[in-house]
């Protein structure tokens, strides 16, 4: 799944005109086990590095993919909690009272989405469908 998010996530990036291509790519993931992270890392590495050819033309260049503890890294604390609470949102079926579910809540709010019919239509810059 991390693969083909980074690929359309570049697509998107270079088709928009906000990060064309030429461009360098750097990965970091928040650990998790070592020896999985190491795997996965391997296989992803493994992947981009025959996508750069056939599907960038050559104009994508991995500098490196890191799996590091997101307790140092404050910008990966903000992308976990933003995810976590957003999963938790569109996979629990009630409405909880933690945290995460309090700033979810907040973020569909501000940004007018709701699960009603189950799927996003729009985002502001970025559209995203999602079957429930």
């Amino acid at each position: 799944m991390f693969y083909h998010l980074i690929i359309e996530g570049i697509k998107h990036e270079n088709d928009t005109g906000r990060a064309p291509l030429p461009r360098s790519f750097q990965l970091y993931k928040d650990s998790e086990e070592v020896g999985s992270d190491k795997l996965m890392l391997a296989e992803i590495a493994d992947r981009l590095g025959q996508s750069v050819d056939t599907v960038f033309n050559s104009k994508l260049s991995i500098d490196y993919l890191r799996a590091i503890d997101s307790k140092s890294h404050e910008f990966l604390q903000v992308v976990d909690l933003f995810t976590s609470s957003v999963g938790r949102k569109l996979n629990v079926s009630e409405t909880g009272s933690h945290p995460k579910d309090r700033f979810a809540a907040a973020l569909f709010k501000e940004f007018g989405v709701s699960l009603k019919n189950g799927k996003f239509d729009s985002l502001g810059d970025c559209t995203i469908n999602f079957s429930l």
